[in-house]
């Protein structure tokens, strides 16, 4: 009797065995599975995110495109473009022209500030301001000898780093090219390095709004009195 009831608990035992075995295969299997279709999904997501970069890219404004061929052959001296309202030149609520107290006053106190003071044939000693506020700097600039001195106190230059403030139409960095086309339109001008350019260009300047990018998203944004990022040359347009 004793070895019967030894043999039966064995036998039990076994079956138990075998059936948390079982259990812990299917589970692992299961789980495997899972991974795969996950992964399989991903994949497929990642791909499909990839055709529409590609559609979204070849679709978007072009240095090549032909009604750019005027600017490129003009190259130097050529003016085009039109001028931009002055409400498109405000980032964080301080716009192009605002009065470097008046910056502070609204701001506070910078992340970093640097005045600077000119050197040149006419007027030397005069400070231009650079004030930076996270990932957004402004700065000054005095470029003429008919300008008051008192321009040089007077923001000329935005430039948006990250993604601490916007445009006045809503686009940051990271954004997408399609965005800024979809808020912008067309681009006045596209750059070899296809930095796109909207404002008016004038032969000893520009006066716009620059988006740097790296072919499809947008890495920095010039507002006001700037330049390209890589000059106005042969290599630029």
């Amino acid at each position: 009797m004793k070895k019967l009831v030894a043999r039966v608990v064995l036998a039990l035992f076994v079956a138990n065995v075998a059936s948390i075995h079982i259990g812990v295969e299917a589970s692992w299997l299961s789980k495997a599975w899972q991974r795969l279709e996950t992964s399989l999904e991903k994949a497929s997501q990642e791909a499909t995110a990839d055709r529409q970069r590609a559609a979204d890219i070849r679709a978007l404004p072009k240095y090549t495109d032909a009604d750019y061929e005027y600017i490129r052959i003009g190259k130097n001296g050529l003016r085009f473009g039109k001028v931009l309202p002055n409400s498109e030149f405000t980032v964080a609520g301080v716009s192009i022209g605002t009065h470097v107290n008046a910056v502070i006053k609204s701001l506070g106190k910078p992340t970093s500030e640097d005045i600077q003071y000119t050197k040149g044939p006419y007027r030397n000693n005069i400070p231009v301001y650079t004030l930076q506020y996270g990932g957004v700097i402004y700065k000054t600039q005095y470029k003429f000898v008919y300008e008051p001195i008192s321009s040089a106190e007077r923001i000329s230059k935005i430039t948006i780093h990250n993604r601490d403030a916007t445009t006045a139409r809503g686009i940051t960095v990271g954004d997408t090219l399609k965005q800024v086309y979809n808020a912008y339109g067309r681009p006045t001008f596209v750059t070899k390095k296809n930095e796109w350019f909207y404002g008016m260009a004038y032969p000893d300047g520009y006066d716009g709004i620059w988006f740097v990018n790296d072919g499809y998203t947008v890495t920095k944004i010039k507002l006001g009195d700037a330049g390209f990022e890589y000059g106005r040359s042969k290599d630029t347009f």
